[in-house]
């Protein structure tokens, strides 16, 4: 009843959610915590937009999906270039536990 009132109170709405899931998006990749919120909170926003305007809903799923699959893919290479074992420093740091030799019989 209030979409029908004030149309553009929705659509304002709309714009502010997507400016905070961008603003969690870039706070998920830097921190590499709170994607299982990012994930729900993206997937119940699509859902209210497919409500919204059913008639733009297939192009809603599909801008959705992508989304979350750039963030995984980003958050996984990110991972997968910390581990690498080409990368200098992570060499230096895994030869470094490997050649240690403790005297103490706990470690």
């Amino acid at each position: 009843m209030i979409r029908q009132a004030v149309p553009a109170l929705s659509d304002s709405l709309l714009s502010l959610v997507e400016k905070t899931l961008k603003a969690l998006e870039d706070k998920v990749l830097v921190v590499a915590k709170g994607v299982k919120h990012y994930f729900f909170l993206t997937m119940i926003f699509t859902l209210v937009k497919c409500k919204l305007r059913p008639d733009q809903a297939d192009m809603y799923k599909k801008e959705t999906g992508d989304k979350i699959t750039s963030l995984a893919f980003r958050l996984l290479s990110r991972d997968a270039d910390a581990y690498d074992p080409r990368n200098t420093c992570a060499n230096y740091k895994h030869k470094d536990k490997r050649d240690h030799v403790s005297k103490d019989p706990r470690l």
